[in-house]
């Protein structure tokens, strides 16, 4: 009963297997038979099988443990995904300040795209990478590497430090990422800004979210009580995308109580009305 299927730390194909009698509820199983069951038999067992050519035996098992901090920041640029993970883990575990200047560095230098991926989310589970490494990020030449600098820049969009600002305005930029993975971060992350500063951003991958329920559902996700007002107000030179999100707001200012946003609707309302 295989279970998982994973690439293991040695290149090998590592396959779980699970090792129970019994994988039926007990609720659909005939009492009687039930009875005469064990129906924990194996749950202390289990099988890990290893499966890898015969002329290409696996790498040597790394011990992690054995190794300089600095050495186990080199294998987050490794091939293997799992030695990366594992690397990155151990030095989340250390949090060893004294690495901190070579992983900035390799966010900044690594020819892996991994590896500078790793580096930036292995120091968000330290010091966290600073303005400067995010921005610098953000300008990645690969998409996933911006997209989780986007993520991790959500920190500073909740806060009114001076260069939040910096980070929303090059934020603000990328609403024409080629990379639609990118553009559905910004979505997300957008929500993370103090009152309404978000909106501008929001209103622009709108624009983009006539063909894309997704990218509409993670744009409604970051729509609150402090920016509705002005997202409606933003959108309405373009009635036919306003008209995809305004029935999802109204609920949402409804539930909301949000009498200020209901008001605004209204009047629009009427004066559409009148100019009929």
């Amino acid at each position: 009963r295989p279970t998982t299927v994973t690439t293991g730390p040695d290149g090998a194909l590592w396959v779980v297997d699970m090792y129970r009698l019994v994988i039926e509820h007990p609720e659909w199983i005939d009492d009687e038979r039930e009875k005469e069951l064990f129906l924990r038999a194996g749950h202390d067992r289990g099988r890990i099988y290893r499966i890898f050519p015969d002329d290409a035996p696996p790498r040597p098992m790394i011990a992690l443990d054995q190794l300089e901090s600095a050495q186990v920041a080199e294998l987050l640029q490794a091939s293997n995904g799992r030695l990366r993970d594992m690397a990155q883990q151990e030095l989340v575990k250390r949090d060893d300040r004294g690495v901190t200047a070579k992983l900035e560095q390799m966010i900044v230098n690594s020819p892996s795209e991994m590896g500078r991926l790793h580096a930036l989310c292995t120091l968000a589970g330290t010091t966290f990478p600073n303005h400067k490494l995010l921005l610098a990020a953000l300008e990645d030449k690969s998409g996933t590497v911006r997209r989780h600098a986007i993520r991790l820049c959500e920190t500073h969009l909740s806060t009114k430090k001076p260069f939040s600002q910096k980070i929303l305005a090059q934020l603000e930029r990328m609403t024409d990422d080629p990379d639609p993975m990118v553009r559905m971060q910004l979505a997300y992350s957008l929500g993370e800004t103090v009152g309404e500063e978000g909106v501008t951003g929001l209103a622009r991958l709108a624009q983009q979210s006539a063909q894309a329920p997704y990218l509409r559902a993670a744009i409604i996700s970051s729509l609150n009580r402090d920016n509705l007002i002005r997202f409606h107000n933003t959108l309405v030179n373009h009635p036919e995308i306003a008209d995809l999100y305004q029935p999802t707001m109204l609920e949402m200012a409804s539930r909301m109580n949000n009498v200020p946003f209901l008001t605004a609707v209204v009047n629009d309302l009427l004066e559409q009305i009148e100019s009929v």
